[in-house]
């Protein structure tokens, strides 16, 4: 299927205009997609803070022996949210390709899933912190490319300060996942030989 005949690239076919999402502010690429999103945030905030299902799937998440001593099934909180995030990952595949791209390229997501980690992480975990952690974070990409067409700024140099800005964000959240407790924990079992 990668194998446009109009294109050097490894890449499908251009999806035909029928099918290609409308711009809202040509020439921009903003199309129906930001909206979508949008609502999916708005979706996931009322399902997760606003349902008993909601509550259950964040404490199964927050300290699954407490919701199992609650009575919580926590095994279905572990797959759901699997099925959940393969699917909106999917969904954003497909906006992607049908609003912006308008094929496939090999590679095109490269780095994608690693960025909404980190938003994810700045956001603190929170449907609505998305919003402005993904706007701060693409305003820090597309500005070191700006400033990579115009100065001597490196690609490397302004993945740096976006590692910088997001460690001093993240490091308020590490401690309350418990993270450095386990850090310090294996590092005594590392210097006892791996005894207990």
């Amino acid at each position: 299927p990668l194998n446009d005949q109009a294109s050097n690239l490894l890449t499908t076919e251009r999806v035909p205009l029928a099918f290609r999402l409308p711009r809202l502010l040509a020439p921009s690429q903003l199309n129906p997609t930001l909206i979508i999103a949008l609502l999916l945030l708005g979706a996931a905030y009322i399902a997760l803070f606003r349902t008993v299902r909601g509550y259950e799937w964040r404490l199964s998440g927050l300290n699954r022996q407490f919701a199992r001593y609650g009575g919580i099934h926590t095994g279905a909180y572990i797959v759901f949210p699997m099925l959940v995030s393969g699917a909106l990952h999917g969904l954003a595949g497909g906006l992607f390709v049908y609003g912006t791209h308008y094929a496939t390229l090999v590679g095109f997501t490269a780095g994608l899933g690693w960025n909404g980690i980190a938003v994810a992480l700045i956001a603190k975990r929170h449907p609505l912190g998305v919003i402005p952690a993904a706007a701060a974070f693409a305003y820090l990409e597309s500005g070191a490319r700006i400033a990579m067409l115009h100065t001597d700024f490196t690609f490397e140099l302004g993945t740096i300060i976006r590692a910088v800005i997001f460690l001093f964000v993240t490091a308020s959240v590490l401690p309350k996942l418990g993270i450095s407790t386990r850090i310090r924990s294996s590092i005594r079992l590392l210097f006892r030989g791996g005894s207990a």
